[in-house]
């Protein structure tokens, strides 16, 4: 199954054209949204709500995603510098990449020239494009574009989704030889390593891209 993650404080309007683009094998995708209205609407101060959004996007980000789509205008934070509303959403792309370096990760709602411009204004340009790049930030995307860019993206996926993906599909297994770099770990506990690309995940990408993922199902199946 196809799953993608959305954050924006809007109804999304195009997650039914997601489902539907990405059914394989009968199996419509998975489409989770993650709104920040809720958070917001509790009242708190705005760094508190902020805090409480990215714990959620932590938690959510160790999970397999294809996807993850972060609109670029989340609303009023509460903040009293504009600029720090503005950059909530490159925090939330960083907070999933803490966990989750697989995932493709799109900003949506408008181009990267308009958005720099915007930060312009404030003299933060330099911070956003480090976040940017830290975030490994496929694309910036208008929203009516954003159904089909996804889609795109899934049916070219880097190196390391693909990995993960595939492992994924057979995330029941464990592997079986006692001489095995893993033994006794199952193929979800490696994609969770090639998720975070921590030592094992790493070994795991290295492992794949000698043998072949193939090899590596057969060898434990």
């Amino acid at each position: 199954m196809r799953r993608f993650l959305i954050v924006d404080d809007n109804e999304l309007g195009f997650d039914d054209e997601l489902r539907d683009d990405n059914t394989v094998d009968g199996i419509r995708a998975d489409v989770v949204h993650i709104n920040p209205l809720p958070y917001i609407e509790k009242g708190y101060e705005a760094e508190v709500v902020v805090t409480n959004l990215l714990d959620e996007v932590r938690r959510r980000s160790v999970e397999f995603w294809d996807v993850v789509a972060i609109d670029l205008n989340l609303g009023n934070f509460g903040f009293q510098q504009d600029r720090q509303n503005k950059e909530v959403c490159l925090r939330i792309a960083e907070a999933f990449r803490e966990q989750n370096k697989s995932a493709t990760v799109f900003l949506y709602s408008g181009t990267l020239t308009d958005y720099l411009n915007e930060l312009l204004k404030v003299d933060s340009t330099d911070t956003a494009l480090r976040k940017i790049f830290k975030a490994h930030v496929e694309n910036f995307v208008k929203r009516a574009r954003i159904a089909p860019e996804v889609t795109a993206a899934v049916d070219n996926p880097s190196w390391t989704l693909r990995v993960d993906r595939m492992l994924m599909q057979s995330k029941h297994l464990k592997v079986s030889p006692k001489e095995a770099d893993f033994s006794g770990r199952s193929f979800e506990d490696l994609a969770v390593a090639v998720r975070r690309q921590d030592s094992a995940g790493l070994r795991v990408i290295q492992l794949v891209s000698e043998y072949g993922i193939s090899a590596f199902v057969d060898l434990n199946s």
